[in-house]
């Protein structure tokens, strides 16, 4: 075999050295889990529980509608709190991925990149303390969607691209969506009013005017039918699907909690563990709820993985 030739860039890096955290948790900052030329470096961030043995792990992945987001902030840091030390304080690491964004490339490249992600802890499995066989999905809105199509594709490697690392990825065994679109040809998303246009004076910013779909699949093909339906979680819906838990605000109006129940049907059609927990009162982002709503509905994942993993 021809070996490639010295001077071309690698495709990911190993771990950085962690850091060490007062509890003896060991923090991997800016982990470089694959770097296609032409585009940035995507990375992650781990953070894993001091133990004995190897722990399960949590993939966290972040929203902003494939315009925005970033691995290193939740959606709303005041209320957020407790997200990422309750996971680490159940035992299990916490990963939170970057991923490509619309504007850097479309639909399947975030999917290549978050399979790539689960490749690269399988990989380095052993130098990160933690088990690759045991990994739980949790993505809040575009993350929601994420996680739940690279969950609903497992196995498939019509979906793996070449990014990274490519030996065998980890396993996913529990999924958590908060607020996911799952059924993209059947989303009913907020238009622009004209009380946003006036604010605006007429010139609104292209994250507020175009929906994710926009930016995820390509402005010139986000509304084409056959593709919002291949891109759509619920497509890909098995009887192989791991545990799965929604929780969704019923006042969302940003992504309905019709998403979520049109999905849990689907997965329970065919056969497949899932539930929906509903949020009376609850926006996007669980706006309108008080936060000690917002903590239950944490711990209430965080225990919902504990089970599962």
């Amino acid at each position: 075999m021809v070996e490639a030739p010295s001077w071309l860039p690698p495709r990911w890096l190993p771990p950085v050295a962690p850091t060490l955290l007062a509890d003896g948790t060991r923090h991997f900052a800016g982990c470089s889990y694959a770097i296609e030329m032409g585009y940035r470096s995507v990375e992650l961030e781990a953070w894993v529980p001091a133990s004995q043995a190897p722990v399960p792990v949590v993939v966290w992945v972040h929203g902003g509608g494939y315009a925005g987001g970033d691995r290193r902030r939740t959606p709303d840091p005041q209320r957020f709190t407790k997200l990422f030390p309750s996971v680490l304080a159940a035992g299990m690491a916490l990963v939170s991925i970057d991923y490509r964004l619309g504007r850097e490339a479309v639909f399947p490249a975030a999917v290549h990149d978050a399979k790539s992600a689960l490749r690269w802890l399988a990989r380095y499995a052993d130098d990160l303390g933690i088990d690759a066989s045991r990994i739980g999905m949790w993505g809040e809105s575009a993350g929601g969607h994420l996680a739940g199509f690279v969950t609903s594709t497992q196995g498939n490697p019509a979906w793996d691209g070449e990014q990274g690392v490519r030996a065998a990825g980890g396993e996913i065994h529990a999924f958590v969506s908060w607020y996911g679109a799952m059924d993209l040809p059947t989303i009913v998303r907020p238009g622009v009013t004209p009380e946003i246009e006036a604010a605006f004076g007429g010139n609104v910013p292209e994250f507020i005017k175009f929906p994710p779909e926009y930016f995820n699949l390509g402005a010139d093909r986000w509304q084409e039918p056959e593709l919002r339906a291949t891109a759509s979680p619920s497509t890909h819906a098995t009887q192989s699907m791991p545990p799965t838990l929604f929780i969704h605000g019923e006042a969302d109006r940003m992504v309905p909690i019709q998403q979520s129940e049109l999905m849990l049907e689907r997965l329970q059609g065919v056969g497949s563990n899932a539930a929906l927990i509903r949020i009376p009162g609850a926006d996007h982002v669980w706006m309108g709820v008080d936060q000690e709503t917002v903590d239950d509905i944490i711990a209430t994942s965080v225990e919902f993985f504990v089970t599962h993993l």
